[in-house]
């Protein structure tokens, strides 16, 4: 998968990606609860307000999460 772009607002986002490779990972959260698990390769960010989030990424990943 090349790119996965995501937003939230007052919502739950479950993503379930145990083999995908995301080359550009872009989460947009406002109140709301993002919960991930990716299990390829990953580069990108979750940007948020007033949210919650649960990431579980290989070791390798370029995540960021503001």
């Amino acid at each position: 998968m090349d790119v996965l772009e995501l937003k939230a607002n007052a919502g739950d986002v479950h993503v379930d990606a145990p083999t995908a490779d995301i080359a550009a990972l872009d989460v947009e959260a406002n109140a709301a609860s993002v919960e991930m698990s990716l299990g390829g390769s990953v580069s990108g960010s979750i940007d948020g307000a007033a949210m919650s989030v649960r990431v579980c990424v290989p070791t390798d990943a370029a995540l960021q999460v503001r």
